[in-house]
């Protein structure tokens, strides 16, 4: 298993123009995100990330796979990407490696669900600008796009729609991770790649899966894992 260090002190930001949360010439994050990027600082020249998102339990399922403990039993930190549902599953992940989450749009429908998750987070890893998000974004954004998916049923302009808002507003970071759709993308826009890991509970004409980043220093690539 990959061993790291977290930091959650940031150097001091110097006065510049900031382009959501990181400086466009030292690609340092701002003032305004200062405590709230995390720095993983890997022992080695590369970190193995599990992926995750859309579980939905125990509304549409009861527990987490057996079969996502076995994929992710080397990784060195596990993202999820929103709609858990029933916290405690973070904890069960994290007898594996740390774990970082945000919180769905099932909250749009009862506010007690995930109310303590951040809506997206920022992490640095081996110098990778990323940003971990649900996709549905505001409270607004977020129930026209449900009302545009039960009109059309197409979760490949779900994804399109999530990765257009996501390309213009995060647009410093390298690496863009989002789940909502309960499908699976994985695509690189230039020097950004942007990865859906598909939905862990049951959706109709899906095949539940799951994520496995691959980091370095020099790059990121993505896999996706499919639960047979």
């Amino acid at each position: 298993m990959v061993t790291f260090l977290i930091t959650s002190s940031p150097p001091t930001f110097p006065k510049r123009v900031y382009y959501h949360g990181f400086d466009k010439a030292t690609s340092k994050p701002c003032k305004r995100l200062k405590g709230r990027v995390e720095f993983f600082g890997c022992l080695g020249e590369e970190m193995l990330v599990g992926i995750i998102a859309d579980t939905h339990i125990p509304h549409r399922l009861k527990a987490v796979p057996p079969a996502v403990f076995e994929i992710f039993s080397e990784v060195g930190l596990i993202l999820h990407a929103g709609d858990i549902v029933d916290l405690r599953i973070l904890d069960d992940l994290a007898s594996l490696a740390p774990v970082k989450a945000v919180r769905g749009n099932v909250h749009l429908v009862d506010r007690t669900l995930d109310p303590q998750l951040p809506k997206a987070q920022w992490l640095d890893i081996l110098g990778h600008h990323i940003v971990l998000t649900h996709g549905h974004g505001s409270f607004v954004r977020g129930s026209l796009e449900r009302a545009r998916y039960w009109l059309s049923q197409d979760r490949d302009e779900v994804n399109h729609r999530i990765v257009k808002w996501c390309l213009e507003t995060y647009l410093e970071a390298d690496l863009i991770i989002f789940g909502h759709s309960h499908r699976a993308y994985n695509r690189r826009f230039g020097r950004r790649l942007l990865f859906n890991p598909g939905a862990v509970c049951p959706t109709d004409g899906e095949i539940p899966s799951i994520g496995l980043l691959t980091i370095e220093r020099e790059k990121v690539s993505a896999q996706l894992v499919e639960l047979t």
